[in-house]
C-alpha cells in the first residue's frame, strides 16, 4: 500500500468510525463515504489562482519556510449524507435543522479530519499544514472578488481533478454539489490525481443547456443567483446574519449555513447529465 493509499485509508476511516460524524441525538451521519483527490503544488493552477481569485490568495509553498521545491495538496470532499440533504431538499426558505446541525457539527468533523491528516503526515516523516488551521487563512471582505479568502479548497479540489464550478459558485463532484471540502498541504512528493475535466464549468447542467436548468436561481430565498451568476455577499448576508436573527433560536448553532441550492437540483448528489 502506497502513501496514497494510506491518506485516503486514513479518511475513510475517521467518516466511517469517528464519533463527531454523527448526530447521536437524531440518528443520522453528517457525511457520507469521501472523495480524495492529489494535486502537485507545481500545477501551474496554483499560480493562477493568484490572477484569477487575486494576489492575496496564497501558492501552497507559501504555507512553509522555506517554501519546498516539491510537494502535494491533499484534498478531500465529503458528500451530505442522504438524509440531511432530504431533510434540506423539502425547505423554500430556511435550512432544515439537520442541514444547520451539519453546517455546524459537521465542519467540526471536518476541523478533526484536517488536524488528524496534517499530524499523520509530519509523523509520517513529512512537512504539513493544513491551510484553514494555519494563521495565514483570513476571510476578506471588499475585495474586488467580493467576500474570499486567502486559501480556497474548492480550487484546490479543481486543481485535483474531483469536480468543477457551478452557477451558484459551488463544485459539483461524481458525487454532487452538497457537500464540504477540506485540504492538507505537504512536502510529501505523492501520486497526482489525473483531472477529467478540460472546462471549469464543465459538470454545470445551466453552462451546458440552459434551457434543462438554472433550478439553483429558484432555490435562493435571498436572489443571490442570476443568470450572470452568484452574489458571494448577498448570499453570506443571507446565509450567515438573516436566518440566525430570524431563526437563530430554532437552530441554536452559530453557523446555520443555508445550502438550498445544493438540494432539490439535478446535481445534488451526482452529475447532472443524463445517458
Amino acid at each position: 500500500m502506497n502513501l496514497n493509499e494510506k491518506i485516503i485509508n486514513e479518511i475513510e476511516f475517521l467518516v466511517e468510525n469517528n464519533s463527531l460524524n454523527k448526530n447521536y441525538k437524531y440518528g443520522f451521519s453528517y457525511f457520507e463515504s469521501p472523495l480524495v483527490g492529489f494535486a502537485s503544488i507545481n500545477n501551474p493552477l496554483f499560480s493562477e489562482y493568484k490572477n484569477i481569485i487575486c494576489d492575496f490568495h496564497y501558492h501552497p509553498r507559501e504555507f512553509f519556510e522555506p517554501a519546498p521545491a516539491d510537494g502535494t495538496v491533499i484534498v478531500w470532499v465529503l458528500p451530505v449524507s442522504e438524509e440531511v440533504r432530504k431533510s434540506n431538499s423539502r425547505e423554500n426558505r430556511f435550512p432544515s435543522l439537520f442541514w444547520a446541525l451539519q453546517r455546524e457539527y459537521g465542519e467540526r468533523f471536518n476541523m478533526l479530519i484536517r488536524k488528524h491528516i496534517q499530524e499523520y503526515m509530519k509523523e509520517s516523516g513529512y512537512d504539513a499544514v493544513s491551510p484553514m488551521l494555519s494563521d495565514k487563512w483570513k476571510r476578506l471582505d471588499n475585495t474586488k472578488v467580493g467576500l474570499a479568502s486567502t486559501w480556497s479548497e474548492r480550487h484546490a479540489a479543481f486543481a485535483s481533478g474531483l469536480g468543477t464550478f457551478s452557477l451558484s459558485d459551488g463544485f459539483i463532484t461524481r458525487r454532487g454539489i452538497a457537500h464540504r471540502c477540506g485540504s492538507v498541504v505537504t512536502d510529501a512528493v505523492l501520486d497526482v490525481s489525473k483531472s477529467e475535466y478540460d472546462d471549469h464549468l464543465s459538470n454545470c447542467l445551466f453552462y451546458n443547456n440552459k434551457s434543462e436548468c438554472g433550478l439553483c436561481m429558484s432555490r435562493c430565498p435571498a436572489g443571490a443567483i442570476t443568470e450572470s451568476g452568484h452574489d458571494k455577499d448577498l448570499c453570506n448576508k443571507y446565509s450567515y446574519k438573516t436566518i440566525k436573527k430570524v431563526k437563530g433560536d430554532y437552530y441554536k448553532v452559530e453557523t446555520t449555513g443555508c445550502g438550498l441550492c445544493q438540494t432539490a437540483v439535478p446535481c445534488e448528489y451526482s452529475l447532472p447529465f443524463t445517458e
